[in-house]
């Protein structure tokens, strides 16, 4: 979604800009946009999530299969994908497979209504962390441990860290602001406590298992 918002924002400037859809360096899937120069076949690289540019000598891409706007679709019919081996002349059909939306001839693709998504991301979060709140606080009663205290100052600074996080997860690089946050948790936590946690990954949305494993 990233890559599809940038590529229409460099469109609106009047940018030959395409999303590109291929492998980065360490081989997972991964999509990010391309400005082309077609008088010279130079292509530019720009990575949706923290704006870095890049040529094809530079990049943290490893191959490129498409590259797509709203216009046309391109296939990467060269024998090497390897973005360094690539060549950009997008006017060679011996080099990319033009596949234009609705048009006759060749290979036709036929727009579609998008579904809108079933599930409200902001709603769903909401449910999943009242139930893990109520979960907590009763495996706690049931040790006899006493009431259960939330910090939102310190939820809002660990959020935060999560975010940071998953970034790093989707795309390889360290995220920025360590250092800060760790800073910020010293002067949230209070004089004589420790703070003690680490980031978990939970694929479902089952308050139920994530508790489970949280126990185990």
């Amino acid at each position: 979604e990233r890559a599809l918002l940038l590529c229409s924002f460099l469109l609106g400037f009047g940018l030959d800009a395409y999303v590109c859809y291929g492998y980065d360096k360490q081989s997972r899937v991964h999509s990010w946009v391309m400005t082309l120069m077609k008088t010279e076949s130079t292509a530019m690289f720009w990575e949706p999530l923290n704006a870095s540019c890049y040529s094809a000598y530079d990049s943290p891409y490893a191959s490129i299969g498409c590259v797509f706007n709203d216009h046309v679709i391109y296939l990467n019919a060269q024998e090497d994908p390897a973005l360094e081996a690539t060549a950009f002349d997008l006017d060679s059909s011996n080099l990319w497979m033009p596949v234009h939306y609705g048009k006759a001839g060749g290979i036709t693709l036929h727009p579609f209504p998008l579904a809108p998504a079933a599930l409200d991301a902001v709603e769903e979060e909401e449910l999943l962390e009242d139930a893990l709140r109520a979960g907590i606080e009763g495996f706690r009663a049931e040790k006899g441990l006493g009431g259960t205290s939330w910090d939102p100052n310190l939820e809002h600074v660990l959020s935060q860290a999560l975010v940071a996080y998953e970034t790093e997860a989707r795309t390889g690089q360290a995220a920025p602001g360590n250092l800060e946050f760790q800073h910020s948790v010293k002067r949230m936590v209070p004089i004589g406590y420790t703070f003690r946690g680490v980031p978990l990954q939970f694929k479902h949305r089952s308050s139920k298992k994530i508790l489970k494993q949280l126990v185990e």
